[in-house]
């Protein structure tokens, strides 16, 4: 997940105003469904 690197890289503040609650709801149901 690019996006969730991303989140976990040097930008995670500034990204996480933009992409925390899509990019959480949507890595966790992939999970879900992945597992």
């Amino acid at each position: 997940m690019a996006l969730v690197n991303d989140l976990l890289g040097n930008n995670f503040e500034q990204r996480t105003n933009m992409y925390l609650p899509l990019s959480c709801i949507c890595s966790f149901v992939h999970n879900l469904w992945s597992s």
